[in-house]
């Protein structure tokens, strides 16, 4: 996390042998609006804000904004975006990258890729 430029990134590593399939769900606030901009890389607009997520791995990973529910408090459910991304095979690294577009760095792929 780089607190100057409000920068988040993520890195999960799995270790297994054989094929495996590991789905991975990234849940957003219902007031989110999320659009794919091209493969790996979406806009997250919220309350007048703009950010960018972006993700990488030592492979290509799958992913795909679907719907879902969440439950802010006991009872109450509401509808919410999903990016869930999935892979199935060796295992492999997945880095994702949360920024707000004001600090989008000059070439994205290759900033996140340095946490591989």
């Amino acid at each position: 996390m780089d607190k100057s430029q409000h920068i988040l990134v993520c890195k999960d590593e799995f270790e297994g042998n054989g094929e495996h399939l590991i789905k991975i769900p990234f849940r957003f606030d219902p007031k989110c609006n999320i659009r794919e901009l091209e493969p790996h890389l979406w806009t997250i607009e919220t309350n007048g804000k703009i950010y960018r997520l972006i993700a990488s791995g030592t492979i290509n990973w799958d992913a795909q904004i679907q719907k879902s529910l969440i439950s802010p408090s006991y009872g109450l459910l509401e509808e919410c975006q999903v990016i869930e991304f999935s892979h199935v095979g060796e295992t492999q690294a997945l880095v994702v990258g949360i920024y707000p577009e004001k600090y989008s760095p000059p070439n994205a792929e290759i900033w996140l890729k340095k946490f591989l």
